[in-house]
Parts: structure tokens; sequence; C-alpha cells
């Protein structure tokens, strides 16, 4: 059984030198890591790093920033400057998704209590209950839709909506049917 004897290289004499230097690269990377946390103490979000990033990819490193994201970089950090903006493009500004519509908060203030949504995703103005339909909301109110369910070709009755702005056509008939059950009886069934 043999052995290989590790020779030294004149140009690097410690080649266990390297390790400290990988060591220290990798806390370098944590602490930038971590210096980004800080920057959510510059908007009023509770949605954490997906406020500028959208969701790692797999295998792809580090997740992209989204429009919240470069308007936030390109507003240097400064949330007046891009509250008024709408960066996912859904038609609600940043301080009205972060509950600032006025544009007034600022780092170190606590963030405005209610149900924030998220401005960097287009997806996400869910705001049931404001009389809008927006987002993914079939219907948000009852004067928001023709609740008629003729207008949604049923034969009679009315759609609601839903406590979660969805359509509930459960009241709707779909078609009239007569059924004889004998012969002096008539009968009307809805189906």
């Amino acid at each position: 059984m043999g052995y290989t004897q590790l020779r030294r290289d004149p140009l690097n004499p410690r080649p266990n030198a390297v390790v400290p230097l990988v060591v220290v690269g990798v806390a370098l990377m944590c602490a930038g890591a971590e210096a980004r946390e800080a920057y959510l103490r510059d908007v009023p979000s509770p949605f954490g790093c997906t406020t500028c990033h959208d969701e790692p990819r797999r295998g792809m490193g580090a997740p992209f920033r989204n429009g919240f994201g470069f308007d936030y970089v390109m507003a240097r950090q400064n949330w007046s400057a891009f509250c008024q903006l709408d960066s996912d493009r859904d038609g609600l500004a940043n301080g009205i998704e972060l509950l600032d519509p006025q544009c007034v908060w600022r780092p170190g203030q606590p963030r405005p209590l209610g149900q924030a949504t998220h401005p960097g995703d287009g997806r996400d103005p869910d705001q049931c209950g404001d009389g809008v339909i927006q987002g993914t909301e079939a219907c948000d109110g009852s004067e928001s839709f023709d609740n008629d369910c003729r207008s949604f070709g049923y034969v009679e009755g009315f759609i609601e909506c839903t406590d979660d702005c969805q359509l509930d056509d459960s009241n709707c008939l779909a078609e009239m049917v007569t059924v004889d059950a004998s012969p002096t009886m008539h009968v009307d069934a809805l189906i």
C-alpha cells in the first residue's frame, strides 16, 4: 500500500492559508445579507425581503428585484421620493398599498396599521370590501355588478357577492322543467 506525499509549493508555502480567506469571504457575504435587511426600515412594509425581491428561483442564486425594488434603488432609498409611484402597475400607488397614502411615514416610526397590499406584486391589490373590483376579485359589494342571474345565462334568481369578493350563483335557477306526478297533478320543478 503506497501513499502520496504532498509537495510544498514554493509560491504558497502555507497551503492551508486559503481556508481562513474563504471563511472571511463567507462571513462578509452573510454580513451583506444582514445589511440588506436594514433596508426594510426604509419603507413601511410588512412583507420582508419580498417587498423588493421576487421569490428566489431554484438554482439561480439571489432573487431578482421587482418593480418596487427598482424604484427603491432609483429613489436612493428615500420613501417619500417613490411613495406616490405605482411600482407594480396595479393602479394603486405604493403609499396606498402600504397604508401611507399621504406619504407622511418616516423611518423609525411604527408601520401604519391595517391590511397592506404588496407594492411589488401587481396581482395583489385585492382590497375586498372597498367597492372596487380589482385583482382577482369577481365582485366587490352588491353594487359592483349586475346581480340578475339572467345576465349570466340562468333562468331566474339573484347572484350574490361573497365576503371574499367572489360570485355566489347558488340562488340561480338553471332551467324550469315540468314533471307529471299523476294524471291529475302537475308539478313545476326548478333545477
